[in-house]
């Protein structure tokens, strides 16, 4: 039997009866032979050491498996980061950053490992293998996607998986709907195999949506904050009006259908106090009255990047289709505050500091759009304010509507394929191709010569940074140490630092 598609995203299971000793309840039924299919790879496809033998599938109990589906539901569903740590697609790299990385936020050395194993055990599917040997997938929600990224790894020196290590997104909708098919299987098979007392979701209308949570505790998911900081931020006592001071809709049961949340959602823990205030100003402009022009531009920048395969192609292509668009063509971007004005999306500065974060954004579908820049060492100069404007620019273009709503914010806690895409997108915005290809006459490794990279620079208001990525990425420097060199040479402290 097939759930889903090989093609796209699919787990295939083949029923086996063991013959094999089986040695407690949850591991006495539902055995099979199960293949996990992603992009048209079998991620099962594994070698056995010591043998010439190669085999499609792995043989292993599938009711721990749905059990940890089940327990993971809501972190799964709502929990797009890690509380206390940036985690982006490349969950497995995350992972492992993390266990490098000392101790902070104020926490000892085991609160800080607790942390980490409550977020592999909620996400990398071996912690649902139960002794299994399963490869190493790790499954994580962003926005409308489901990531699943993948490793090649020795599995107790026995197996190796033999699918190159690699990442795909899925809709998540498609994955929702395989994941509840895969545990309502398995809850039946439990079922006539007279082994319905061993989960309590077994036998459920709906198994998978067994882990009932407050809205609440959703938020907290959803956001990487705690019950207080949530009060806190929305200035109340109770957790029945926090979702309203949060921009939610009474009826909403989503904790992401609002650019209050979704901002707060890319926040870095250890909030300031008065970033409640901020927040709400958000609330608030994204609430004013609009005249429709940016949401018909939202339109035809979404569909200028639908080609892409990669976020940073469909940044450039989405800056591409608006300069055109606006009749910009290869010409700089004098003021890009009074831009943001003529689409209609207020730009505001705030006093605020927040440790690596320069900027916050949302709109609503039916309302209005804003940016607001915070106070930081970049944003204190003029191009990094410039690129905060391009960057808020594109979260607003570009992001996909949740609940009618964007919100976005500009730190390390940003989601990885947003912040990759949007920065894509104020490069190309700002410092155009075509400029480059004039500037240069399209000759390799000609834009390093002091006095062309100095008037870029200066002409299209870009940091020294951003050009010479820029320039590596439309394939006009011959190096990577020579786009370094560039950087080392021009950029200022707070691009550096």
């Amino acid at each position: 039997m097939l759930l889903g598609n090989r093609e796209t995203f699919g787990i295939e299971i083949r029923p086996l009866i063991p013959t094999w000793e089986r040695r407690y309840p949850p591991e006495s039924a539902a055995w099979a032979a199960l293949l996990v299919w992603v992009g048209g790879t079998n991620l099962c496809n594994h070698s056995i050491r010591g043998t010439d033998r190669v085999e499609e599938a792995v043989n292993v109990p599938l009711a721990p498996l749905a059990n940890w589906l089940v327990n993971s539901w809501p972190n799964l569903a709502f929990e797009e980061r890690a509380r206390l740590f940036p985690t982006s697609d490349a969950l497995h790299e995350d992972l492992a950053h993390w266990g490098n990385a000392p101790s902070r936020e104020g926490l000892d050395e085991d609160s800080w490992i607790d942390a980490r194993e409550e977020w592999w055990s909620r996400h990398f599917v071996s912690a649902g293998a139960e002794g299994a040997l399963l490869p190493h997938i790790a499954i994580a929600r962003q926005d409308e996607k489901l990531i699943v990224d993948w490793q090649t790894t020795d599995v107790l020196g026995e197996l190796l998986f033999l699918a190159p290590a690699g990442r795909r997104s899925v809709a998540w909708k498609d994955a929702e709907n395989i994941f509840s098919s895969f545990v309502e299987f398995i809850s039946e098979w439990l079922k006539r195999e007279g082994l319905g007392a061993i989960y309590p979701w077994i036998g459920s209308e709906n198994p998978l949506r067994q882990q009932e949570r407050s809205f609440i505790e959703l938020l907290e998911l959803y956001t990487g904050r705690s019950r207080d900081e949530l009060l806190q931020l929305a200035g109340t006592r109770t957790a029945a009006e926090v979702a309203t001071r949060l921009g939610l809709e009474p009826a909403s049961s989503d904790p992401g259908s609002s650019p209050v949340t979704q901002a707060l959602r890319d926040l870095p823990p250890g909030l300031p106090q008065d970033v409640g205030d901020v927040l709400q100003e958000l609330n608030s402009l994204t609430n004013s009255e609009t005249n429709g022009g940016f949401h018909e531009l939202r339109v035809r920048a979404f569909d200028a990047q639908r080609a892409a395969t990669a976020p940073e192609d469909a940044g450039y292509l989405a800056a591409t289709a608006l300069r055109s668009e606006l009749g910009l063509n290869g010409k700089p971007i004098d003021d890009t505050e009074a831009l943001l004005k003529f689409l209609d999306i207020q730009a505001v500065d705030s006093n605020l500091s927040i440790q690596g974060t320069r900027m916050i954004a949302g709109l609503r579908q039916d309302a209005g759009a804003a940016v607001i820049v915070l106070r930081s060492g970049r944003t204190s100069v003029r191009w990094g304010r410039r690129f905060e404007h391009a960057r808020a620019l594109a979260n607003l273009l570009l992001d996909p509507l949740r609940g009618k709503s964007v919100g976005a914010a500009s730190s390390p806690f940003s989601q990885g394929s947003r912040r990759r895409r949007s920065g894509a997108f104020a490069a190309e915005f700002l410092l155009p191709e075509a400029a480059l290809v004039q500037a240069t006459s399209g000759t390799l490794d000609r834009a390093a010569e002091p006095a062309i990279f100095e008037t870029l620079l200066s002409r299209y208001g870009v940091g020294a940074m951003t050009a010479a990525h820029h320039l590596w990425n439309r394939g006009l420097l011959s190096s990577t140490e020579l786009r370094d060199q560039l950087i080392n040479e021009y950029a200022s402290p707070q691009q550096q630092g």
